[in-house]
């Protein structure tokens, strides 16, 4: 919308103040313009409401504000509430620090008031074994599992140990999966590569497979290990940099003496990841299958291979 008033200098120009007035324009002009005398059929219509465009944008936007009032806010779930409250809030592990240290004093208590019994591993492997035993759970080859918690701090105190991964290879190795593990066994003697693609790898050989590797022809991304004899030790620095972390040396302990055994460990090997905690920064956990229930009645079997898991992490 544009007005204004004008003020005549007795000559053919006049002076005038131009009012400019818009959503995103206010302001005022002086301008010195020719002066012409309009007749009242000639003034300009100047309008004080809005388009019929305009109108139509507001209403609808006041028609949407009275249903929004009219509208009940929704109920939330009780139940799920106190769930979210208690994973964003509540902390992940279990410290015991609220519950009595006394034991209880008679047969029949609320346990979440006392401390929790502990148990052997023996003792513990028993009782999932009543437990999951055909007469009463009917599923005997489950899988058993070690829970490890994981303490993530450093010397500095804002700063926290990243999640880590490995392979734990056990003495008592055991089927947890249907999918076969690829695996690429590097050595130069030719024996032994025969004897390597028996123990379970997919590729074995010396020179060959890693010139294959560097062009291309050998994707070792598609391959969950690459083991290595001592012998080819010397050509192995070449493939850091396609390999990266899963350069075989002697740190991460796939360069051996016996590459037929190792093949045959990480393939029956089992991985497993560490997870930490977004509320608590200091506090990770690594959850590894020791075993099935049914095997090895006296867990004898379950016991080693639980330290051994220990060992690794």
């Amino acid at each position: 919308d544009v007005g204004g008033c004008v003020f005549a200098d007795g000559g053919n120009f006049c002076n005038a103040l131009v009012f400019v007035s818009a959503p995103s324009l206010r302001t005022m002009v002086r301008a010195h313009v020719p002066c012409m005398m309009l007749t009242m059929e000639e003034t300009a219509q100047v309008r004080h409401y809005a388009t019929q465009r305009h109108q139509k944008l507001i209403l609808a936007a006041q028609k949407r504000n009275r249903q929004r009032k009219l509208e009940k806010p929704p109920e939330k779930d009780k139940l799920a509430w106190m769930k979210s409250r208690k994973l964003l809030i509540g902390p992940r592990r279990e410290t015991y620090e609220d519950r009595l240290k006394e034991p209880p004093i008679d047969d029949v208590f609320f346990t979440d008031k006392y401390m929790p019994n502990v148990y052997s591993a023996a003792d513990a492997i028993a009782m999932h074994r009543e437990t999951h035993h055909p007469t009463v759970l009917n599923d005997p080859d489950a899988l058993l599992y070690a829970f490890v918690e994981l303490s993530l701090k450093t010397k500095k105190k804002t700063k926290f140990r990243e999640d880590f991964s490995g392979t734990v290879l056990y003495n008592h190795p055991f089927s947890i999966t249907k999918r076969e593990k690829r695996i690429i066994a590097l050595c130069k003697n030719t024996d032994l590569a025969t004897e390597a693609l028996a123990a379970g790898a997919e590729v074995a050989g010396g020179t060959a497979v890693i010139k294959r590797i560097l062009t291309g022809e050998l994707d070792a991304k598609l391959f969950d290990y690459i083991l290595a004899h001592v012998d080819i030790v010397q050509d192995l620095p070449q493939l850091r940099g396609l390999l990266k972390t899963k350069l075989p040396t002697l740190t991460n302990g796939k360069v051996t003496n016996n590459l037929p055994g190792l093949v045959q460990d990480y393939f029956n090997g089992v991985d497993f990841a560490s997870k930490s905690d977004q509320q608590e920064l200091d506090y990770g956990f690594v959850e590894v299958p020791v075993g099935k229930v049914s095997s090895m009645g006296v867990g004898i079997s379950k016991i080693s291979n639980m330290n051994g898991t220990i060992v690794v992490i």
